[in-house]
């Protein structure tokens, strides 16, 4: 165990650079390859597309908007976190990632009821962030992103209901997880050697890089929970899988509300009476609090993390 302990932190500034000119080269290709889609689609002008987006306007462009949408997490999340893993550590990428176990079903399903309970709280939550004045330019902003999201959402059929759980539940829950929980919430964890200053630090990043600021608590609090699933369960399947059950469930939600899409409010909802939220957080705490103690012995054994054991083993061995 002492030989791992000096250890506390897994990246140099050298790979911070790396890490970060991967994604900035991903950006870019992700730029351009936007650019190439509105040429496609017959849009000369994307950032006047944009402010002219419509309810409508985005129904007639949703195969624009949902390929902008994948590639653009694609591009921005899952591939430079592949990328510099398979770099950086090569043979060891699904240790380092924590995906070389298959995912405890138990784990399993306490995370996605964990996060799926916590709907109550998140639309409380919502609502207050909701009351918080913002600029005028945040607000249209926020207004122009919502218009996108229900014009992306909008499947008329199960092929396209299919394209949207890629879009929307998959790359996202496997791009974001692999880049915030399964590199910089790592990191973190290792140089601060404290768990809960990575979740909450990354929780608030990872809110934060989605810029839409009415709704910054709520999916800073998803984060969270995201985040403490992988530091109780020392797996980053729970995340992933949690995380793609909780953007399924709204994909699938409007898609059973077909036409009245229009109306429907994707994250605030209808109003719920105060005790279904607190019984929401109450669910919540529970789930949590069993996920930590089915996880005690896993949590002990995270004391030596085994990524670091057998990157520590590999370096003796070249001494």
């Amino acid at each position: 165990m002492s030989d791992v302990r000096p250890y506390p932190a897994l990246l140099s500034v050298r790979d911070f650079l790396l890490l970060g000119g991967i994604t900035l080269l991903c950006l870019f290709v992700g730029a351009v390859s936007i650019r190439m889609l509105g040429s496609a689609y017959g849009i000369d002008d994307l950032p006047v597309f944009m402010n002219e987006l419509t309810p409508e306007s985005a129904k007639a462009s949703k195969s624009f908007l949902r390929s902008t949408a994948g590639l653009n997490n694609l591009l921005t999340f899952l591939l430079p976190a592949i990328v510099f893993v398979l770099f950086r550590f090569r043979k060891q990428f699904l240790l380092f990632f924590r995906l070389n176990r298959f995912p405890n079903l138990l784990n399993a399903v306490f995370g996605v009821s964990a996060v799926l309970v916590a709907m109550p709280v998140i639309q409380w939550l919502y609502k207050f962030n909701s009351s918080i004045p913002l600029p005028d330019f945040l607000q249209q902003s926020e207004t122009q992103v919502e218009v996108m999201l229900k014009g992306i959402l909008d499947a008329q059929s199960t092929p396209e209901l299919l394209l949207v759980l890629l879009v929307v539940a998959v790359i996202p829950a496997l791009g974001e997880e692999l880049f915030f929980r399964g590199i910089l919430q790592r990191y973190i964890e290792r140089m601060t050697l404290n768990p809960h200053i990575a979740v909450w630090s990354i929780g608030a990043l990872f809110s934060a890089i989605h810029m839409q600021f009415a709704g910054f608590l709520p999916r800073m609090l998803l984060g969270v929970l995201l985040g403490y699933l992988v530091i109780w369960t020392r797996s980053l399947w729970i995340p992933i899988i949690a995380h793609f059950a909780n953007n399924a469930l709204q994909v699938i939600v409007v898609y059973q509300l077909g036409d009245q899409i229009a109306e429907f409010d994707l994250e605030s909802g209808a109003s719920l009476p105060w005790y279904v939220t607190l019984l929401s957080a109450v669910a919540v705490g529970t789930m949590c609090w069993m996920l930590y103690i089915v996880n005690a012995p896993r949590r002990a054994e995270a004391e030596i993390d085994p990524f670091l054991l057998e990157l520590h083993s590999e370096e003796k061995s070249h001494v």
